[in-house]
């Protein structure tokens, strides 16, 4: 009688918060963003350490493999330590390349590419009328930009803008950099935090999956990352070189897209060969050719060489399920959502296959044992059989 009398009550309160939430559904959901805008710089520090987490350990080994055989050697926390720091050192470098190097030579290549398309548009307006399509919207965006200063004078005032909002969120930043920072250096203790939390209020069936898939998205997401960065770099050197080698115009804007789009199976690959192939049908429409068979050659030398040496099969996904992950991910955060949800689906495909598995096999035994049991009874005993 109190069971059904507590049950009777649990519905009730249901009912009740449940009429509440569904009459005040604006007001809540502006709640949870004011919260969730509270707690995003912790959120995003704590997303930013488990990405560094991939550096951090790759300088950690490095450490332990160069003192290996050295009596004297650093201590665990002096290795983090030094491993962070070689982290943000090469995350400094990798910005200050970015601004000395490739922002001047993306600069010379959007002029480059502006000077030969205003060189070429006689010959494109033509072809668009031939196609049938009107021209004039175009002809009198060339004329009214008749150079590169007055294309930046419409997009300064959205670049300051963009700007100004980076400035807002400075202090974001910085504390989630601070977060991302006391998360790497006590991660041990984090994790010994969470796995003593998931002891005290789940069973230790549940807790032993929970740490199964936790060490497997840490284990795809740090051989996805690492891996899908080496390959970046190798296929943005060789395809800077080739192009270069064979005269190819803005070599090293295509081969800076191509790189970062790399990151982006299957989609990535195909959006490249279409921003360089309209780049260099603009510049130099004789090269376009050219153009196509090197980046394709270049392709096949990444599946058949790179990919399998570099990456291996860190994922594990299908090309239908990489595509949906590609495509949620997309949907959701952008081209970060698009690179951090390959790694969360494989873990997802490949826990759901497991537990696919493990239920056929116990369905595959609890028959054959029926299948025994009937066959037992079936059989006629000795005592019958004895005349």
């Amino acid at each position: 009688m109190k069971r059904f009398m507590k049950r009777e009550y649990l519905l009730i309160a249901f009912g009740v918060i449940l009429f509440v939430v569904l009459n005040h559904l604006g007001g809540i959901f502006s709640f949870l963003q004011y919260v969730f805008g509270l707690l995003l710089p912790v959120i995003a520090g704590f997303i930013l350490a488990f990405i560094l987490n991939v550096p951090v350990r790759g300088f950690e080994n490095l450490i332990g493999r160069i003192f290996k055989n050295v009596k004297r050697a650093p201590g665990q926390k002096l290795t983090r330590a030094l491993s962070m720091i070689l982290t943000f050192i090469a995350l400094a470098g990798v910005v200050v390349i970015a601004v000395m190097l490739v922002a001047p030579m993306l600069s010379e290549s959007i002029q480059n590419i502006y000077k030969n398309f205003t060189a070429h548009l006689p010959e494109l307006t033509a072809f668009f009328t031939k196609l049938g399509l009107d021209s004039s919207k175009l002809t009198a965006w060339v004329s009214s930009h008749d150079n590169v200063n007055a294309i930046m004078k419409d997009v300064l005032p959205g670049v300051f803008g963009f700007a100004s909002n980076v400035v807002s969120g400075i202090v974001s930043v910085i504390i989630s950099v601070f977060v991302a920072i006391y998360a790497l250096l006590s991660k041990d203790k984090l994790l010994i935090q969470s796995k003593r939390f998931t002891k005290a209020f789940f069973k230790e069936k549940t807790c032993e999956r929970l740490y199964y898939a936790g060490n497997l998205l840490n284990y795809k997401y740090y051989k996805y990352l690492s891996g899908q960065f080496i390959e970046a770099c190798i296929l943005g050197v060789l395809g800077f070189s080739v192009l270069a080698l064979f005269g190819v115009p803005n070599a090293f804007v295509i081969a800076f897209i191509t790189s970062v789009l790399a990151f982006v199976p299957y989609i990535g690959a195909v959006t490249a060969f279409g921003v360089g192939a309209l780049l260099t049908l603009i510049s130099a429409p004789e090269k376009l050719i050219v153009y196509i068979v090197i980046y394709f050659i270049v392709q096949i030398v990444e599946t058949q060489f790179i990919c399998p040496h570099v990456v291996g099969n860190a994922v594990g996904l299908s090309p239908l399920w990489t595509l949906v992950a590609v495509f949620v991910g997309g949907s959701l955060f952008g081209l970060f959502g698009m690179i951090m949800f390959i790694p969360l689906f494989s873990v997802t495909v490949t826990l759901l296959h497991e537990h696919i598995d493990k239920r056929i096999a116990a369905k595959e035994v609890l028959s054959s044992s029926v299948e025994s049991d009937a066959e037992d009874a079936e059989s006629p005993s000795s005592e019958n059989t004895e005349l």
